[in-house]
């Protein structure tokens, strides 16, 4: 049979780093960085960890924000979301209200609990350096979409991650 990784692995196939409808930007002025699905409903069934929600750290602002596009962009692709921001929680409870498909967590860690992969946005301090180990028994897939190249490819996948990293392309799990 297929071994966890290669049953995530077959799971993400359908996930490309953003190049299309949300794009990659990587100056002072603009910063969008996500997930775009091949097909509209290839989300379905998936659950999506994403840390970081204001459009940038120390701040609750989320008008510009590149998460409220890349949260509306899962759920148009019918995924789920698990979200957490250390200061902008209260403000993506207003904008979007209680929905079955967001879950607004306590915690980075919360956050991950049974989600299928982790996306980074905003680059908070207590993001930089989490527990994988600790990170990896919660995802059910071991899979990390940085948009902020905030950790060493090499480094993640010597703990079993496959990461997708903005301008790096994706850096496979070590066996």
């Amino acid at each position: 049979g297929l071994r966890r990784g290669e049953i995530c692995a077959l799971r993400w196939r359908n996930v490309d780093l953003a190049t299309g409808q949300i794009s990659v930007v990587e100056s002072l002025e603009q910063t969008k960085a996500g997930l775009r699905f091949k097909s509209p409903k290839s989300g379905k069934g998936r659950t999506v960890a994403l840390w970081g929600l204001a459009f940038k750290p120390n701040t609750d602002d989320m008008r510009e924000a590149p998460a409220r596009t890349i949260i509306e962009m899962l759920w148009k692709a019918q995924a789920r979301v698990r979200v957490y921001d250390p200061v902008a929680m209260g403000e993506v409870a207003r904008i979007y209200g209680q929905r079955s498909d967001l879950v607004v967590c306590h915690s980075a860690y919360e956050a991950a609990t049974g989600a299928d992969a982790l996306a980074i946005i905003t680059e908070w301090q207590e993001f930089r350096s989490p527990d994988f180990e600790r990170l990896k028994e919660l995802l059910t897939c071991a899979v990390i979409f940085d948009g902020r190249n905030l950790y060493d490819p090499a480094m993640v996948a010597r703990f079993g991650f496959t990461y997708y990293a903005i301008g790096r392309g994706k850096v496979p799990a070590l066996p």
